[in-house]
């Protein structure tokens, strides 16, 4: 039987799994904020 204390491992796994991936898109969204700077976007037409 699932008492209360096992939902909340379960759901505190949940949110460490969510936030690690979170961090993860944060990282990859600041390495591109460097490689291409808001307003040097250089379109060839």
């Amino acid at each position: 039987m699932s008492g209360p204390h096992e939902d909340v491992e379960k759901e505190d796994t949940r949110l460490r799994k969510e936030v690690r991936l979170l961090l993860e898109e944060r990282e990859v969204l600041k390495k591109a904020a460097i490689r291409w700077p808001v307003g040097e976007w250089n379109i060839q037409r």
